[in-house]
């Protein structure tokens, strides 16, 4: 599943959206360390009707069992897909 939303108003748009994965192993990470399932969240600056170049991934953990926490994994480019 996912969801997507637009925040904030023209210069400073940012399109924000999460998908589900199944998680990423340290092999398809190509790091030394792997993320659990669950949600990923996304974030790209918008120009007005176009999205920018790329943005950051970022997943939810929780610290000490109580405050949940964005953690910054990664950032992502896009390619249009034309109809």
């Amino acid at each position: 599943g996912g969801e997507w939303r637009v925040e904030g108003e023209f210069p400073g748009e940012k399109v924000k959206f999460w998908v589900d994965h199944g998680g990423f192993s340290p092999e398809e990470t190509g790091c030394d360390i792997g993320i659990e399932p669950g949600r990923l969240f996304l974030s790209a600056n918008t120009m007005g009707g176009s999205l920018g170049k790329g943005g950051g991934m970022s997943i939810e953990q929780f610290r000490f069992y109580v405050r949940r926490e964005r953690r910054m994994v990664g950032v992502f480019t896009h390619k249009q897909i034309k109809d």
